[in-house]
């Protein structure tokens, strides 16, 4: 294995504690583990090292490393506690692999270290505490990545550099304002001027320009008011269940702006899907009330119909039965009038009760009118 090693020319004792193995542009496939665990600073550029649980093992063996360089080669994956051995580490290079995966403690146990790189892998997010040990981090370098969100905590490391350029960023009002925090908590902090890949108003702008800014008039943000509680006992109307939902922009002035009825979607335009209930809803209502109306101005006719009906039924029944029993009544609203039937004409007079003298009774003229005439 054609490595060079060097150390120091201030005797022994110096050279064994600043050794320097450099075995960079060699075709390692493994870690070495033959080197003394007194070596300082190992340098594995530019290998074919995938990172096997034989150079995980391996790695143990050199407590004293201060920087381990590892950049260039083919990992995919950090495991968890890897560099847990390694309390003395202050340099960590590891851009330029394949890394897609980093474990939540992957980084345990380096409470010294002070520069981690980890550009150029195929990172799409990281662990939220992933850096919670690292309390003396002041370089961070995740450019040439594919993150979209920076979704770690760094507000107990004093960082110092954070190098985010080269990935897609989604510059939403939350990205946007945790940078915003972390430039103005950590005011000596350098913040590489990385670009936003979305949305589209906000794309191929700096995330430290101005117009990024969600206070701008160009970014406001539109969300969905949620349905009101429901701690009253009063039921809401039907008109204010259809329109309970609006749209809320904040534009730069902080003002209110109202648009909608119904529900809308994440950009702002209304969703097609309720709006035919709230149309047949009013159709239904328009017919009722103009039935209803109807009804009303029809009434009177309808029920003069009615009770001509009923009293000519009642007059054909009288023609039936009344003249069998002798006589039928006509009433009116003012008068009741009582005629002698014709059954008793006809017959002359054969059921009745005759005076003596011959002479028939007429109730209508008064007896003592008569006898006075006499």
């Amino acid at each position: 294995m054609n490595c060079s090693v060097r150390g120091g020319n201030n005797g022994e004792s110096d050279y064994w504690r600043k050794l320097v193995v450099n075995c960079s542009f060699k075709t390692l496939q493994f870690i070495p583990s033959n080197y003394s665990q007194t070596i300082t600073k190992l340098i594995l550029s530019n290998n074919f090292i995938a990172l096997s649980s034989a150079d995980e093992a391996a790695l143990k063996n050199y407590s004293n490393l201060i920087e381990l360089h590892l950049d260039g080669n083919l990992l995919t994956v950090l495991p968890g506690k890897l560099f847990e051995a390694m309390s003395k580490l202050e340099v960590l290079d590891l851009s330029h692999n394949n890394i897609s995966r980093v474990e939540p403690k992957a980084l345990a146990g380096l409470v010294n270290l002070r520069e981690l790189d980890l550009s150029y892998n195929r990172l799409q997010s990281l662990p939220l505490h992933l850096l919670d040990d690292l309390k003396k981090l002041s370089i961070l370098r995740l450019a040439g990545n594919t993150l979209r969100e920076f979704d770690i905590s760094v507000e107990s490391i004093s960082l110092k550099v954070l190098d985010l350029k080269r990935n897609p960023w989604n510059c939403s009002c939350v990205f946007l304002n945790r940078i915003k925090s972390i430039t103005d908590s950590k005011v000596q902090i350098r913040v590489s001027n990385a670009t936003c890949a979305s949305p589209e108003d906000q794309s191929g702008k700096g995330i430290l320009d101005n117009g990024t800014s969600c206070s701008s008039g160009s970014s406001s943000t539109t969300t969905t008011l949620p349905p009101p509680t429901t701690q009253s006992t009063t039921k809401p109307t039907s008109a204010q269940t259809t329109t309970h939902s609006v749209s809320l922009a904040v534009a730069a002035n902080a003002s209110l702006v109202l648009t909608g009825v119904g529900p809308v979607s994440g950009s702002g335009v209304p969703v097609v899907g309720n709006t035919w209930k709230f149309l047949l809803g009013v159709v239904a209502i328009a017919l009722t009330t103009s039935m209803l109306i109807v009804c009303a101005v029809k009434a009177p006719s309808w029920y003069k119909l009615l009770f001509n009906y009923r009293h000519q039924r009642l007059r054909d029944d009288d023609d039936a039965g009344v003249y069998s029993t002798g006589r039928y009544s006509s009433f009116s609203l003012d008068t009741e009038q009582t005629e002698t039937s014709a059954h008793e004409l006809d017959h002359g007079l054969d059921g009745l009760d005759n005076e003596e003298d011959g002479y028939i009774e007429d109730r209508y003229i008064e007896p003592g009118v008569y006898e006075d005439n006499r």
